[in-house]
């Protein structure tokens, strides 16, 4: 990814545009060894402050700045995208005054605080991505593609992106429970997105936004969840098809808490990485404050081979940004969620956040 030390050249490909990544300053990086591994930072729900209805709810800064460093040391990094990148002429259709509004819309030139912090791909495929209509989705590609960000996650639109690290071409997909999106309760769609993917990438990824909600929503529960009325899919159930048809990495987001990981075929599922960076009008109370900030390294194949976890916590108020939590809550809960929800899965997560396969 974006480290200082490399010469990066990533290509970015999306079914509705398609344009080369800017090259980083510094010395040329190696061609990629065949044994090599590939790293990628993945975390969750991200949106840094909202100037609708009113600036009240914009930090002022970029709340991204202390752990810009940290995000940066992969190959690549990626993360979701909650709500819009858009002037304020973008017109909101849920709803336009109140104080309890969640209806996201970060200024344009946020979009250059996730170039800052090294973010290669973001996924819009989430149910705040239509807070600001067409309009808003439009200029949200927009600003994305100035900053040589990719993005998927809209259906019959970008469902695929594509980059390239060395010798291998991975390909992202987005997939959320809303209509604008690839469907998560569709698996045949899902199904033939990877499929085309497989003919483009040698890697697959997917991040997905779905299950319930909230801070009794820690549980992946085998089952169809809902919240807000709709229906966000069985993750479990979909996580293991994405596999099962192909993919190699499957990370979600939604709940806005930690849910556990587990190793399934050899590929890595973490069901959600909670709230990330989350300014503003969203809560932060309780596990809904604290996060993982996930490192995964891959073979040329897509196993999973070693990971490792920050903790990340953030707390409620003007000041409020991601940190390092020393309390190392992510790293507790992840240990107690996986062990709990998935007895038999074969990654072990150490007291340093330190993810392995078990040795039996």
């Amino acid at each position: 990814m974006r480290n200082a030390a490399f010469l990066i050249s990533l290509f970015l490909w999306c079914s509705c545009s398609q344009y080369p990544k800017a090259p980083i300053a510094g010395a040329a990086k190696p061609s990629q060894d065949k044994d090599s591994l590939i790293s990628i930072i993945a975390v969750g729900d991200m949106m840094l402050g909202s100037n609708y209805p009113d600036s009240n709810r914009l930090p002022g800064r970029n709340i991204l700045e202390k752990l810009k460093d940290t995000l940066r040391d992969a190959d690549i990094t990626i993360g979701n995208l909650e709500g819009v990148i858009a002037d304020a002429t973008t017109v909101s259709k849920k709803c336009k005054t109140g104080n309890n509004c969640h209806a996201f819309r970060m200024p344009p030139h946020f979009a250059a605080y996730f170039n800052d912090a090294g973010f290669d791909f973001l996924s819009i495929a989430n149910n705040h991505s239509g807070d600001f209509g067409d309009e808003g989705i439009v200029q949200t590609k927009k600003a994305l593609e100035e900053q040589g960000i990719a993005f998927s996650g809209l259906k019959n639109d970008c469902e695929i992106a594509l980059l390239r690290k060395g010798s291998l071409t991975l390909a992202f997909i987005g997939v959320g429970h809303g209509g604008r999106h690839v469907y998560i309760n569709d698996y045949r769609k899902i199904s033939s997105v990877i499929k085309e993917a497989k003919e483009l990438a040698d890697i697959i990824v997917i991040f997905f936004h779905g299950g319930a909600e909230g801070v009794h929503a820690e549980a992946v529960l085998r089952k169809q969840e809902t919240s807000f009325n709709e229906n966000r899919g069985n993750v479990y159930e979909m996580a293991h098809h994405c596999i099962d048809e192909g993919a190699d990495l499957v990370i979600g987001s939604g709940p806005h808490v930690t849910r556990g990981m587990e190793i399934y075929k050899e590929k890595l599922i973490a069901y959600s990485l909670g709230n990330f960076a989350t300014y503003g009008n969203m809560s932060l109370h309780g596990p809904m404050g604290y996060a993982p900030l996930l490192k995964v390294y891959l073979n040329k194949k897509g196993h999973f081979v070693k990971g490792s976890v920050l903790p990340v916590i953030q707390k409620p108020g003007k000041t409020s940004h991601p940190a390092a939590d020393s309390g190392r809550q992510a790293i507790t809960k992840l240990q107690f969620l996986s062990k709990r929800d998935f007895p038999s899965s074969v990654l072990n997560i150490n007291n340093d956040g330190f993810l392995t396969i078990k040795n039996f």
